[in-house]
């Protein structure tokens, strides 16, 4: 039976309280990861880029977190099953190396992920390096979402290409956020 990894807590760089990481988490750089209160990564993650977060967060299975930047989660967010969230990908045209920057010497775009308050992004999403995601903004299951993505605060955009689906209630989030941080 799979349950919390207490033991992985020791090694990051910081941590809140009341942070639960699941078995077979992996943390390539442990000491890049600094974890807010309230955190929750769910079992079968790999996070191989840096990490800070913010309060009450979600990170479900199977996301994977990778590049040499970082992913900032401010609060109140969540990173849905399966979505993957990318601080650097090369040139693959063949302009500037054979294969990749491991063997080769291509061109990295590199950028740090920020998610502001209140947002997220649901299963199977792509971010890619450089994005910012606006406060509120939340983007729908297997959307692409690059830097120059049209999303303003507490809009609900889908797809690929993206496409805007509705606005969010930005009074009843932030009072339920409210609410819950006060407990």
């Amino acid at each position: 039976m799979l349950g919390w990894n207490e033991d992985i807590k020791k090694q990051l760089g910081y941590c809140g309280e009341n942070v639960y990481i699941g078995h077979n988490v992996m943390f390539a750089r442990p000491e890049r990861v600094h974890l807010g209160n309230n955190v929750r990564i769910d079992p079968f993650t790999y996070i191989s880029c840096g990490l800070r977060t913010g309060d009450y967060i979600q990170v479900c299975a199977n996301v994977v977190m990778c590049g040499r930047k970082d992913v900032f989660l401010r609060g109140w967010n969540f990173v849905s099953y399966g979505s993957k969230l990318i601080t650097g990908s090369e040139d693959f045209r063949g302009n500037y190396g054979p294969v990749n920057d491991f063997w080769g010497h291509n061109k990295v775009y590199e950028g740090d992920i920020i998610f502001k308050n209140n947002s997220g992004v649901c299963a199977d999403t792509i971010v890619m390096p450089g994005t910012l995601i606006p406060e509120g903004a939340v983007f729908g299951a297997k959307s692409f979402v690059g830097k120059n993505h049209k999303a303003k605060d507490y809009e609900l955009w889908m797809g690929n290409p993206l496409k805007k689906n509705s606005d969010r209630d930005r009074e009843t989030i932030i009072k339920k956020s409210t609410e819950w941080s006060n407990l």
